[in-house]
């Protein structure tokens, strides 16, 4: 008995000196930031990419290969776990000036020139480098009592990773681990029972230690809210997935786990509650997406909306499903959209392209009978197309039976890009196949016709109106304010006792509508108004600590104006400050900015101030530490 206890003791000073030396490793933004004070990296092939890799030993220095489920093709120690010290690496070029490396580590820090993100990186003790998760679930995953609800949090996420590789993924840096049942499935191929029970079992292991998370930290901060709002979407990932492995029962398991919160009707009815009978809403994350689908199926709410998260549009099982359970009507065939080179479009640009236009019907048209040769799954040319200037012809007769707001008009006018993602080009089959059956809407603005999207508190409905797309129209304030004064449910987000919500994407939507209301009433001269909505924007900024929007530089000008001037700059200073500080300790949940991006905005501040007669010594000196070489 004492020599089991003898080791349990041991085995517990193990785990803990382990989940310590997680926080002996310096953190992301510190690695990036030495890299490039030393170094400079330019790609030998245009395959070729640097990553960092957070490893047993300490960072590792990458070149991988991005077209072969980046292979590490050269790896190099640089910041050494044993030593605590970075070491020198070789085959490098020199250091980029400051305000070059300042550029790069931006764009390692917002993503931009990495596939791994910060997010990852923060909260995972392996992270960087193809097959993490399992390295880390090799060496945490048995014992877990001593983790901190950061390694938790970081073991859940491996679980979940690792669980996809067993069905269909969106992403890459999979690993089969020698297991044939995570050889990847065809875009049409169903999984085998034993692939469906063997996802089933990694994700049930991650719903485990979200759940040790939630009772450990109910607070605990992550990409979409606390520890049980995260435990929400990966119980709703499960279902879906389930779902489209055909495997209802298994489905409604995960549905019938969830243990209800009012939270999750209340975020669900901020989309749900406004929008017309029968309508289609196109939705973009997990959290405009999983508690909608969650009050449809088990609270039955709103069972009459069909919402389509464009995301999983590119993902051919979720639009099969989509297909097969009639959620919405499309043109695009399975032996279209099932192949991979209809991942993307490219613009293929044509005389008679540039100035003329076609058809969203001509569009699709033109794709769908493009001949590809793809010898095989990894090599291919990509569809192309020859316009960037649509139409949708529109028939007011027919379009106006769906209710649809606006003037009447020839034709809606769509603007492409370069570049096409498929999920974005069946948005538009479906648009352009159901806009006279069904009323379309969206949870953030869908580019190609963003002139057409009318605001209606958080969602925006596709209607004939062609407005200005920085200003609403008096019709869009007064659908923007009754939803954000009946539908919008604040206390229900925030107010949960010890385990709080934290929604940043609510603070800045909720935010950035006020500011447009705002401005509205204040550009047709109605200061009461624009006073009102600032000063609403205002409380809710400052006792949820959300001061990173830009929207609030717009309103403190309006407080200005009509005669808040000691509000204003308490709220300037306050985002001054918060930018800072931001700037000084980035971190995956914040905005981060290089140097002179940072100056640039406290320098728009200071600019505001100055235009309304008044200085503070507050942004004064932060603009100088931001400006100081």
């Amino acid at each position: 008995m004492r020599q089991i206890t003898v080791s349990l003791i041991l085995l517990f000073s193990l785990l803990t000196q382990s989940a310590k030396a997680q926080d002996k490793l310096p953190p992301y933004p510190d690695v990036i930031r030495h890299f490039f004070s030393h170094y400079s990296y330019e790609p030998a092939e245009f395959t070729d990419a640097l990553l960092m890799a957070k490893k047993k030993e300490g960072w590792y220095v990458t070149i991988v290969n991005q077209t072969e489920n980046d292979r590490i093709k050269k790896q190099q120690l640089f910041w050494d776990l044993k030593t605590g010290q970075y070491l020198p690496l070789e085959g490098f070029n020199d250091r980029l000036s400051d305000e070059e490396a300042q550029t790069k580590i931006y764009d390692y820090l917002s993503g931009t020139s990495s596939v791994f993100n910060f997010y990852g990186y923060e909260r995972c003790r392996y992270y960087g480098f193809t097959g993490w998760e399992m390295a880390l679930i090799r060496d945490y995953g048995s014992n877990v009592t001593a983790l901190s609800d950061t390694m938790l949090d970081g073991l859940a996420r491996a679980y979940s990773f690792y669980a996809t590789g067993f069905l269909w993924s969106q992403t890459g840096q999979l690993d089969g681990n020698n297991d044939p049942l995570r050889t990847q499935l065809d875009n049409m191929e169903q999984p085998s029972p034993e692939r469906i029970m063997k996802f089933k079992n990694y994700v049930d292991t991650s719903l485990s230690f979200y759940k040790l998370l939630t009772g450990k930290n109910p607070a605990y901060k992550g990409v979409v809210g606390n520890a049980a709002m995260k435990m929400f979407n990966e119980q709703m990932h499960g279902y879906h997935m389930m779902m489209l492995a055909g495997d209802s029962l298994k489905a409604n398991e995960y549905l019938n786990s969830i243990t209800p919160d009012p939270i999750f009707l209340a975020m669900a009815k901020n989309y749900l509650a406004g929008l017309a009978p029968n309508a289609i809403i196109i939705t973009y994350g997990d959290n405009d997406t999983y508690q909608l689908w969650y009050a449809q199926q088990a609270l039955k709410y709103r069972k009459d909306v069909a919402v389509i998260n464009n995301s999983l549009l590119g993902l051919a099982p979720a639009v099969n499903w989509i297909k097969s359970a009639k959620v919405v009507d499309f043109t695009i065939p399975a032996s279209s959209y099932s192949k991979q080179f209809w991942q993307y479009a490219r613009h293929y640009q044509t005389a008679a392209g540039s100035t003329s236009a076609q058809t969203v019907s001509e569009f699709l048209e033109e794709l769908k009978n493009q001949k590809i040769s793809q010898p095989d799954a990894s090599t291919y040319e990509p569809l192309s197309y020859t316009h960037t200037k649509l139409t949708i012809p529109v028939d007011m007769a027919k379009l106006q039976k769906t209710g649809v707001p606006g003037k009447v008009i020839k034709n809606i006018q769509a603007e492409l890009g370069e570049f096409m993602f498929l999920s974005d080009i069946l948005t538009l089959d479906i648009i352009n196949t159901n806009i006279y059956t069904r009323p379309i809407y969206f949870t953030t603005t869908f580019e190609p016709l963003a002139k057409y999207i009318q605001q209606e508190g958080f969602v925006y409905r596709l209607t004939t109106e062609r407005g200005k797309e920085d200003t609403l129209t008096q019709t869009e304030v007064l659908l923007t304010e009754k939803a954000l004064n009946t539908q919008i449910q604040l206390p229900a987000l925030y107010q949960q006792g010890a385990a709080p919500h934290p929604l940043d994407f609510f603070d800045n939507t909720y935010i950035s509508a006020c500011q447009r209301v705002a401005d509205y009433y204040f550009a047709n001269a109605i200061p009461g108004k624009a006073r009102t909505w600032s000063k609403k924007a205002f409380d809710y900024s400052t006792s949820h600590n959300a001061y990173v929007n830009f929207s609030i530089v717009k309103m403190a000008d309006i407080l200005f104006k009509t005669g808040e001037n000691e509000t204003a700059v308490k709220w300037l200073e306050k985002m001054a400050v918060q930018i800072e500080y931001n700037f000084n300790h980035p971190a995956a949940l914040v905005l981060n900015l290089d140097k002179s991006m940072a100056a640039s905005f406290v320098l728009m501040i200071q600019s505001t101030l100055k235009g309304n007669s008044n200085q503070s010594k507050i942004v004064d000196d932060v603009l100088q530490r931001l400006s100081t070489e």
